[in-house]
């Protein structure tokens, strides 16, 4: 990176669902594995925007400068019926934007979440 400078711009796109989560006659809710959870939780959330932040964050920090736009889902504020944990796993993207943009508002251009989905 010091070629190029640090970035100014994140863009957090990160999204998919298990297919092993979604909620059927033959594959109820209760009988979700945790794994399963983990898997939605880990590359919406954690590998999706938290890891990106932490390591892209304390430079733009630093230079108290810089955007983050993390693309969440509107499903984050209307659960999908069948897709309870990728549903849920949004939520919690959009719950980390909301106090990125709180608690580092000094310190970065601006924090933003839209909530796209094709449904």
């Amino acid at each position: 990176m010091p070629a190029l400078g640090a970035p100014t711009i994140l863009f957090n796109a990160a999204g998919g669902n298990d297919p092993k989560t979604t909620v059927t006659p033959d594959n109820p809710f209760e009988n979700i594995p945790l794994e399963n959870w983990k898997r939605n939780f880990d590359l919406n959330l954690v590998a999706g925007i938290l890891l990106p932040c932490q390591v892209f964050g304390p430079g733009m920090v630093a230079r108290g400068k810089g955007s983050i736009i993390t693309i969440a889902s509107v499903s984050a504020h209307v659960p999908l019926s069948r897709v309870v944990s990728y549903s849920a796993s949004k939520a919690g993207v959009l719950s980390l934007s909301q106090f990125l943009a709180h608690s580092r508002a000094r310190n970065w251009d601006r924090v933003s979440t839209p909530a796209l989905d094709a449904e």
